[in-house]
C-alpha cells in the first residue's frame, strides 16, 4: 500500500490522500457513510450501493501445526477441511478470504476461538487447535 499511495501522490500531487485502516466491514461502512471515497479491502461484502472491482488475487496458504495429519500432504482440498476447526479472528465470521472459500464449497467451518491478536492465533495453530489461512 505505501508504494501505491506514494506513486499516486507523485502522479497527482494536488489530491490529498488520507489512509484509514480497519476491518473490511469497517471500511465498507466508511464508504457507505461517505467518510471515504475509495477503499481497498480483502473481503467483498455484497452491497448494491458499492461497486467492487478486483484489484489483486492472492493464493491461499493453509497454516496448521506440523504435527497435524494434513501437514504432510502437498495439497489439501477444501472438503478435507470441513471437519477441522478453523481459527477465526471474529466469532461467527472471518474477514479473511479463507472462510469465504470454505463456505463456497458448502462446508461449515467450526470456530475454535475468536481473538484479534495474531500471536494468540499462531500459538493455537502451533498447538494443533485448528487451522488458519
Amino acid at each position: 500500500m505505501p508504494f501505491l499511495i506514494s506513486s499516486f501522490h507523485e502522479a497527482f500531487p494536488q489530491i490529498k490522500v488520507h489512509l484509514d485502516e480497519g476491518s473490511s466491514l469497517d471500511i465498507l461502512r466508511s464508504l457507505l457513510d461517505l467518510k471515504n471515497e475509495v477503499a481497498v479491502i480483502a473481503r467483498v461484502e455484497e452491497d448494491s450501493n458499492v461497486t467492487f472491482l478486483p484489484f489483486k488475487r492472492d493464493q491461499l496458504m493453509l497454516i496448521l501445526s506440523p504435527t497435524h495429519s494434513l501437514a504432510k500432504k502437498k495439497s489439501v482440498s477444501v472438503e478435507e477441511l470441513v471437519h477441522e476447526p478453523m481459527i477465526m479472528k471474529e466469532m461467527g465470521r472471518d474477514p479473511e478470504t479463507g472462510e469465504r472459500t470454505v463456505q463456497h464449497k458448502r462446508a461449515d467451518p467450526q470456530c475454535a476461538h475468536g481473538n484479534e491478536q495474531h500471536e494468540f492465533i499462531k500459538q493455537l495453530v502451533q498447538r494443533g487447535r485448528g487451522y488458519r489461512f
